[in-house]
């Protein structure tokens, strides 16, 4: 029984990410968005926030499910693995789920980020990163941006 991560300080906070961080300019080294940019109405406001807070060498990580996705990918993977009942229960809950996001995407309530569109956005809020990279996660249904400041 021993602390996996030692070294590692982790904060978690409960903020509205429409509105300016209760933080000053360079104050983190690493911040994480998962899933969230997506579902903010002033997104452009919120990336350029979270940037600024971010200290020299800091790295931004924001991933968003991308357009198009197909979670039912991943369930089918999934039904296949042998789970319980319950497990394939709450799977299909989240593909219902999914289902409703997308349809929220459709009708603009939700902005889903594919590469150009995230590289255009970071030139547009002028943000003049080092090292900008990308990945795909979750079965090839989620990019992830790692922005280096």
């Amino acid at each position: 029984s021993g602390v996996l991560l030692p070294n590692i300080k982790m904060h978690y906070m409960l903020h509205d990410l429409n509105y300016k961080l209760r933080f000053e300019q360079n104050y983190f080294d690493n911040i994480c968005v998962n899933l969230v940019l997506p579902y903010i109405k002033n997104y452009r406001f919120a990336l350029m926030n979270m940037y600024n807070c971010l200290k020299k060498n800091g790295t931004l990580i924001v991933t968003s499910l991308k357009p198009n996705y197909d979670l039912s990918i991943i369930y089918k993977k999934f039904v296949t693995s042998n789970p319980s009942k319950e497990d394939i229960e709450e799977a299909r809950k989240l593909l219902g789920s999914a289902g409703q996001i997308k349809y929220k995407g459709k009708l603009g309530r939700y902005k889903f980020f594919d590469k150009n569109y995230f590289f255009n956005l970071l030139k547009e809020l002028c943000i003049k990163s080092k090292d900008v990279r990308t990945m795909r996660s979750f079965n090839n249904q989620v990019n992830i941006f790692i922005i280096k400041k």
